[in-house]
């Protein structure tokens, strides 16, 4: 230092002090401060993973229109053609969607009782439900079709069954009842075994007196078919068609076969059906006993339209009823009753016979929306 000043004192350079004075002065002031320090890039943040996003409400299910289509799925409109017909919509409830399909793995044939094991079909529970009461003269037969799923209620005489089945290109029904030993019941019963593949068979579990159903129950025997005893109480929910016995009881009557015949009812979605066709009006008080909702619009007249002096109460208080169906063929019982034809009359019922009016088929869909249509036609071949 005092050589550099010495330096700036005896020589002429007053560049070369300013130059050393403003490095002293810029020492001093590192010294005293430190060093301005270079600013730091930033540092991006961690990337953060996207957040789920907020569960939103199930979208309400848009039902389409289903058209009245029939077994050759042909779409028909009411009103066309030889086809009268009657739409309507019920008021159901959640009671047809409570019951049991059985365990999906067990077979059917774990018991007698209809709610146990499950059938190999395909599930199709959506589809629409056909009820179809065949015109067989005075004989019984009612098809019962959901989706992938057959059930025969009563085979009748067999040869108008027959034709329906192929017409409908029908070669297997999963369940075929036969509801009493009545001739006009159980006369097809042993061809439609022997003709047609057969999951299953139910019947009411009284000894049979006729040829016609023995014969029958070793049709059942030799092909060795899974055989069902409902009684009241029981039912199954097969492909969203909800099946609930009401008749026979658990105490069997064993005299008339109408007593102890197999009563159901039928409920897809918010529509049902009752059907009383094979038993008399002198059960009803037994079938109410069980506690079951009756309240359905369409139902089958009790015993091809048979008259009682009184009133009934699955008809006539059946506040939801709309439209009542009788099988009935010639007859020389004078059947139905005009008793019955008047009081149905004056409730105002839709009243559909199939002397007069043919098969009778009633569809339904899963909202509750109906229809109620037949084919003018007599035949029974």
């Amino acid at each position: 230092m005092r050589r550099a000043l010495f330096k700036i004192r005896t020589g002429n350079g007053v560049m070369k002090a300013n130059i050393l004075l403003a490095a002293l002065c810029a020492l001093s002031l590192l010294a005293l401060f430190g060093c301005p320090s270079t600013p730091a890039s930033p540092v991006p943040p961690a990337p953060q993973p996207p957040s789920a996003p907020a569960p939103s409400s199930p979208a309400t299910p848009v039902v389409p229109d289903v058209p009245v289509v029939w077994g050759n799925q042909t779409p028909i409109a009411p009103g066309q053609g030889n086809i009268n017909a009657t739409t309507n919509s019920s008021n159901g409830s959640s009671e047809n969607q409570t019951a049991n399909e059985g365990p999906a793995s067990a077979p059917r044939n774990i018991s007698d009782r209809i709610g146990d094991g499950a059938f190999s079909i395909k599930k199709t529970p959506f589809e629409p439900l056909y009820i179809d009461v065949i015109n067989d003269s005075e004989a019984d037969a009612i098809l019962v079709r959901k989706g992938s799923f057959t059930m025969l209620v009563d085979s009748g005489n067999f040869l108008p069954v027959r034709k329906m089945l192929d017409g409908l290109g029908i070669e297997r029904i999963n369940v075929l009842v036969a509801t009493r030993d009545d001739p006009g019941a159980i006369n097809g019963m042993e061809d439609m075994i022997y003709g047609y593949g057969v999951d299953e068979f139910w019947d009411n579990n009284v000894t049979p007196s006729s040829p016609e159903y023995k014969a029958a129950l070793a049709a059942v025997a030799a092909k060795g078919i899974t055989v069902k005893h409902p009684q009241a109480g029981d039912n199954l929910t097969v492909n969203g068609l909800d099946i609930r016995i009401l008749n026979p009881q658990e105490q069997r009557m064993n005299g008339n076969p109408d007593s102890d015949a197999i009563v159901m009812r039928l409920g897809s979605g918010k529509f049902c059906a009752m059907l009383l066709n094979p038993t008399v009006q002198e059960r009803e008080n037994a079938l109410i006993g069980r506690g079951l909702k009756t309240s359905c619009p369409v139902a089958t007249f009790f015993k091809h339209g048979e008259g009682r002096p009184v009133s009934s109460l699955l008809i006539e208080g059946n506040a939801a009823l709309k439209d009542v169906i009788i099988s009935v063929g010639p007859n020389s019982d004078n059947l139905p009753s005009p008793t019955t034809l008047a009081r149905l009359a004056l409730k105002n019922y839709n009243v559909w016979r199939t002397d007069r009016n043919g098969t009778i088929e009633v569809y339904a869909d899963w909202v509750g929306n109906y229809q109620v249509a037949t084919y003018n036609s007599t035949s029974t071949g």
